[in-house]
């Protein structure tokens, strides 16, 4: 009761981001119970920040301190991976809640800082209300980044999450897709938290240790165990767009620097293209010859496509 009641006031200056007290909290834990690995993880987590917090004396604007904040909060997730073990998750939660909590605040008091255009206010803000569990907020702040910029793959990706996290898996897909067809470059891996994509992403990584390859794949992956099977109908005009894409991706074929994202790419837009036939009734008979391309590209994958 006593160790619940010690663990409970660290988690409350943690989540003020009081963590020079904390620090001298947990140093006298410490001489109580040399072997809790709460108070040794607490004690990592309070000089990672305390570290952080001296290096920030410097900046003056609030702005630049959230923007700092808003990296360290990833190296901190990175510092945290680090450890060969590390069990106190309520500290971990409770530093994001301060961190996004006060990025989120900052950002909303200087929002006139940013273009009315920006579409980086709305998506900053949008990931500080998904961190801190807030989605609804999220989406609403998501749908408004992408108003302003459509064609970002980045924040099409964050607006499919947020949907993912309320459990409106359909759309989700259907959003994912868009995303990964917009650009798999764009799409912040570490920043997704739906499960069923968080599973995808761990299967696609045992092919590749590479991340810029691993994102090529996903949506191939995706694909090929059924994670993207909700499909929204294609029009004339989108399907005119995906032929060319595809006759540009051809060419690239002829560059061996680009084949680690060039196939991934095609076969993609392959798989899209035999759904836009399918759907639509037209030219079915060119289906056979996109098969016959896919097993050029690669035999296994189309082997996975057909089975």
């Amino acid at each position: 009761m006593a160790q619940k009641k010690s663990n409970d006031q660290v988690i409350m200056l943690l989540e003020a981001g009081e963590f020079l007290e904390a620090q001298a909290y947990l140093s006298r834990m410490l001489t109580e119970d040399l072997n809790d690995p709460h108070v040794s993880d607490g004690l990592k987590i309070t000089a990672f920040w305390l570290a952080r917090l001296e290096e920030m004396d410097g900046m003056a604007g609030e702005v630049e301190r959230a923007d700092y904040f808003y990296a360290q909060w990833f190296r901190f997730t990175a510092f945290v991976g680090r450890q060969s073990s590390f069990v106190f998750e309520r500290g971990y939660n409770s530093v994001k809640k301060w961190v996004f909590r006060t990025v989120l605040e900052t950002y909303k008091r200087h929002k006139a800082q940013f273009k009315h255009s920006d579409s980086s206010f709305y998506l900053r803000t949008g990931r500080c209300y998904k961190f801190l569990g807030r989605y609804d907020d999220a989406l609403k702040e998501m749908e408004e980044a992408l108003r302003y910029n459509r064609d970002s793959s980045e924040i099409m990706a964050e607006f499919a999450d947020c949907y993912g996290l309320l459990n409106e898996i359909d759309y989700s897909k259907v959003l994912f897709r868009e995303a990964f067809y917009l650009g798999p470059q764009g799409v912040n891996l570490d920043l997704i938290q739906s499960g069923y994509m968080v599973r995808l992403i761990e299967r696609v990584k045992e092919r590749s240790d590479r991340e810029e390859e691993v994102k090529e794949w996903i949506p191939v992956y995706a694909v090929l165990y059924e994670v993207f099977d909700v499909k929204r109908e294609m029009k004339e005009l989108e399907a005119g767009r995906l032929r060319q894409s595809i006759y540009g991706l051809q060419s690239e074929l002829k560059s061996p620097d680009k084949e680690w994202r060039t196939v991934p790419r095609l076969l993609y837009r392959y798989f899209l293209l035999i759904d836009y036939y399918l759907s639509s009734g037209k030219e079915r008979e060119k289906i056979g010859d996109i098969l016959k391309r896919i097993e050029l590209l690669d035999r296994d994958i189309f082997k996975l496509y057909i089975s």
